[in-house]
This record gives structure tokens, C-alpha cells and sequence, in this order.
């Protein structure tokens, strides 16, 4: 099995949930775990760093809460604005 499909999987599983409660400390922790597989020879030294995955994983998390009618999340978000534009006088 891919060392990405795996461990890199488990890892972000709930990271959403939990980074914001981490210290620096346990990120730099969780860093260099992630690093122990580029030295291992498990990953390449160009993949996105566990950081910038749990950034990710947050924000493809916000864009379906946001464009999905149907999550969950969707009532703690506010509504929506719409704005018309005149663009021609008269």
C-alpha cells in the first residue's frame, strides 16, 4: 500500500476537527512525521506538507458545506447575498 493512501489518509481523517486544539509543539510533531516519510523514501520531497493538507481538507470541507443545500453545515453558515448590477442608465 501507497504510504499517501494510508498513513497520510489516517492522519487527515479528522484533522479538520482537531488541528485548531493542537499546540505548536504537536503540529511540528505531526510535521515531521509526515517528513519521516519523504526520508523513508515513502514520499517525495514536493508533496504539500501536512499543514498545507489540513488547509486543503478545511477549505474543500467549507466549499461543500457552502454549495451543498443539503449538508449538514449548511444552516450555521449566513445566507446568502445576491446582487443585481445596472450597468445601463434608462
Amino acid at each position: 500500500m501507497e504510504y499517501g493512501t494510508v498513513v497520510v489518509a489516517r492522519l487527515l481523517y479528522g484533522a479538520v476537527a482537531w488541528c485548531g486544539f493542537t499546540t505548536a509543539v504537536e503540529r511540528q510533531r505531526i510535521e515531521e512525521f509526515v517528513h519521516h516519510g519523504v526520508r523513508a523514501g515513502y514520499r517525495s520531497a514536493d508533496e504539500p506538507t501536512a499543514a498545507q493538507l489540513v488547509e486543503d481538507s478545511d477549505d474543500q470541507l467549507f466549499r461543500r458545506a457552502q454549495y451543498n443545500n443539503c449538508h449538514v453545515l449548511q444552516s450555521l453558515l449566513p445566507n446568502r447575498r445576491t446582487y443585481s448590477h445596472a450597468l445601463r442608465d434608462g
